[in-house]
């Protein structure tokens, strides 16, 4: 069952996870859920793994703020 959760803060939080990784915002999103995974398979810190993989998940799920609000938790390289 696919919910509609876009609420006026989602292009923002889109913004913020192109940035996060880099990636032009002209991108397909679905971008972002490879650069998740793959960030999570090559952290070495547990708790920093975790993280990944918890953005990963909310972000398929439709959940684009809390994915970025995730990736604001953990410490930068």
């Amino acid at each position: 069952m696919t919910q509609n959760i876009t609420t006026t803060n989602a292009p923002k939080a889109l913004a913020s996870l192109y940035d996060h990784f880099g990636l032009p915002h002209t991108d397909p999103a679905a971008w972002i859920g490879d650069h998740l995974n793959v960030a999570a398979e090559d952290a070495t810190d547990e708790r920093v793994r975790d993280g990944y993989r918890a953005a990963l998940h909310l972000f398929t799920q439709g959940y684009i703020e809390h994915a970025s609000a995730v990736l604001r938790l953990l410490p930068t390289p």
